[in-house]
C-alpha cells in the first residue's frame, strides 16, 4: 500500500494505465478497504470497458464509441 500511497503522491494527475489501476483496487481490497477498493474498480473500469468482463469470462464486443487508445479496445484482450 505504500507504493501506491507514494505513487499517489508523486503523479497525482496520473489517469492510470488498466493495469496497474487493477492490482491498486486488489491491493486495497486485500487491506480491508472496501470503499476505496470500490472507487478503484470504478475507476479501473473506465479506463478500459472491456477488461472486466474479459477477466470474468464474458463475451467482448466492441462498443460503439471513442476509443481513446489502442490499449482500450476489445482487441487488446486476446493474447
Amino acid at each position: 500500500m505504500e507504493a501506491f500511497r507514494w505513487f499517489a503522491r508523486e503523479f497525482p494527475d496520473d489517469c492510470g494505465e488498466t493495469g496497474h489501476l487493477l492490482c491498486w483496487t486488489l491491493a486495497l481490497a486485500r487491506a480491508g478497504d472496501e470503499l476505496g477498493a470500490a472507487n478503484k474498480l470504478r475507476q479501473t473500469m473506465l479506463s478500459n470497458l472491456y477488461v472486466l468482463p474479459h477477466l470474468l469470462g464474458h463475451p467482448v464486443a466492441r462498443l460503439d464509441l471513442w476509443h481513446s487508445s489502442s490499449d482500450a479496445q476489445p482487441d487488446c484482450m486476446r493474447a
